[in-house]
């Protein structure tokens, strides 16, 4: 029985969620189902062109998995011509296997396949808790277990984690509260992620103590979002979604290294930290949601 190669990816979600814009190609060229192993192989497991998706988070691969595999493939982008920070992160994995999009014809999407049981539960949360229009936000990501918001200093944290957390988000969350009236908010917020909702916008916050790739499915039903460079502008990226919405980046990464040309993208104003005016994210999502409107009575009247 013919087996199937394993390719490996190292990161967090958001880079899982991007190495599945690479499926297709990898998939096209064994001809045969692939398997994937990665620390967060729930991203993986429900496409119909995995075989299997092991867990691995680094280290050496057990002995007991690596047996199953014709061949086992890694590479890693962050030690790479991507370091340059001149080419985007997707490209140059695919480079690295072998590839070129632009000969190949491939798009740089994330291809996101979802548990039913979890897009089950996103319907739930919707239809139980949030039941009208609303904006996903995203305020934090990648911290350690001991990060937390200090009220008026923002958030404790060391140079490794610095620029991964909205400095300004409680403002933000005032502004973006007092413009859209008429919608409601879900927050992205993983456990160790702890976000204040000012006491006002209590009954229009919302959040879930959930999978993350919940999250995922609950960004499709979406009017827009607004996020940092973390896991959410990923997930609704994907072919599935194609969902816009507004990123500001910090001094780490930039949208053309691993951003979406669908998002607006917003630069920082401060060169250590994320921190945005609220009015220019108002501005951005304003439009998004015009042109959203713009399309909707377009066909209705077709």
């Amino acid at each position: 029985m013919k087996k199937t190669n394993l390719y490996v990816a190292h990161g967090g979600i958001g880079k899982c969620v991007l190495f599945s814009s690479l499926i297709d190609i990898f998939s096209k060229r064994d001809n045969n189902k692939i398997s994937i192993a990665c620390g967060f192989p729930e991203v993986f497991k429900f496409h119909p062109k995995i075989n299997s998706a092991p867990q691995w988070t680094g280290g050496d691969l057990r002995h007991d998995i690596a047996e199953y595999f014709d061949d086992i493939i890694f590479r890693e982008p962050y030690v790479s011509q991507y370091a340059k920070r001149d080419r985007h992160i997707v490209k140059e994995w695919a480079r690295l296997f072998g590839f070129d999009l632009d000969v190949e014809g491939m798009d740089m999407q994330p291809d996101l396949f979802i548990n039913p049981q979890w897009s089950g539960e996103a319907k739930n949360i919707y239809d139980k808790f949030i039941q009208e229009k609303f904006i996903m936000l995203q305020f934090t990501g990648g911290q350690p277990a001991d990060n937390h918001y200090v009220q008026g200093k923002g958030y404790t944290q060391n140079a490794m984690t610095q620029g991964r957390n909205l400095q300004n988000y409680y403002d933000m969350m005032l502004a973006l509260g007092e413009e859209f009236k008429n919608y409601k908010f879900f927050l992205y917020a993983l456990p160790n992620e702890p976000v204040q909702v000012p006491a006002e916008l209590q009954k229009r916050v919302l959040t879930a103590q959930t999978n993350a790739m919940v999250f995922a499915a609950l960004v499709n039903k979406a009017e827009t979002f607004f996020a940092i460079d973390s896991s959410l502008h990923h997930f609704a990226a994907a072919r599935q979604y194609r969902k816009k919405g507004v990123v500001v980046w910090g001094t780490t990464t930039t949208p053309t290294m691993i951003g979406h040309s669908l998002h607006t993208n917003m630069q920082s104003l401060s060169p250590t930290e994320i921190k945005v005016e609220p009015k220019d994210v108002i501005d951005n999502l304003r439009k998004i949601l015009q042109g959203k409107n713009q399309n909707k009575n377009t066909k209705e009247k077709k």
